[in-house]
């Protein structure tokens, strides 16, 4: 008999991810094709990343099977990384573009996904169910030649939690790049329904949590409003398009009467020079 013990809250509250900033080398990890290996150069002080071996394509990438014991319906976990890329033929580093969403784009982003895996047998031959969740957490701009972030977050399913196994893998990107991760974590947070929560005043420093509507692209701008940072269109080509974001249909009240304020600034696009707002 297989005796699981119970999940302590030190194994699922601080960090799922085991060994997710690569100070024990390739220890847990695996590869979703060709190969993985440890990299010299970490993330901030870390001496080393986990990398991609002869990547071919977007779909080979880095990842781990989670502890399947820390999966409780109705969680909500946040998913934060670091990576890098690199083109294997020249072995320079390049910056993808965070606002491509095209799977198989040579400028697109790594994503974060996740595979489960239900045995619904218990002989050889047996049928195996198995079911993909994407993405987990996208990757958030400004984005540049060194160390860039990926976030996100999702809540658990009962599909999940039944789950016998839960692979967490890092892909997409231009086919034939070096993929670098590093500081992987994963962990069970509360998220409330205030500004705080969805970084609606920019402070995190990052686009986390807004998305781009229309044919536009986003980014920071800075200064911002008696404040580091606000968001930008960027190569906005049509009146409505713009930033958003999705609001949480549990933060809504029937009934309720909720009020919706915000900053705005104008520039011209071919001269940077700001512009008159009419109301």
């Amino acid at each position: 008999y297989l005796s699981i013990p119970p999940a302590t809250s030190g194994e699922c509250d601080v960090n799922i991810i085991a060994n997710g900033g690569v100070e024990n080398g390739r220890q847990h990890w695996m590869h979703t094709g060709s190969s993985v290996k440890a990299h010299k150069g970490g993330y901030g002080d870390s001496d080393l990343a986990i990398s991609t071996v002869s990547r071919k394509g977007p779909w080979q990438g880095i990842g781990q099977f989670l502890d399947s014991r820390c999966f409780k319906e109705g969680d909500t976990l946040e998913v934060e990384a670091k990576y890098r890329l690199k083109d294997v033929e020249t072995n320079s580093a390049y910056v993808c573009d965070f606002n491509n969403v095209f799977y198989m784009a040579n400028t697109t982003c790594p994503r974060v996904s996740i595979r489960t895996r239900r045995l619904l047998g218990d002989t050889i031959g047996a049928e195996v169910e198995n079911d993909y969740m994407y993405p987990l957490a996208l990757p958030v701009g400004p984005t540049n030649n060194m160390w860039n972030t990926l976030y996100g977050y999702f809540t658990v399913t009962k599909q999940m939690e039944e789950a016998n196994s839960v692979f967490m893998f890092v892909e997409r990107g231009k086919p034939g790049s070096q993929l670098i991760v590093d500081d992987l974590r994963v962990k069970k947070v509360f998220r409330g329904c205030d500004d705080y929560y969805y970084n609606r005043d920019i402070e995190s420093g990052d686009t986390r949590h807004w998305e781009n509507k229309g044919h536009v692209s986003i980014d920071l701008f800075s200064p911002g409003y008696n404040s580091d940072y606000a968001l930008k269109t960027v190569y906005r080509d049509v009146y409505w398009a713009s930033m958003m974001q999705e609001i949480d249909t549990n933060c809504l009240n029937v009934g309720m009467k909720y009020t919706l304020s915000s900053m705005i600034r104008l520039k011209v696009t071919e001269t940077g020079a700001d512009r008159k707002a009419h109301v």
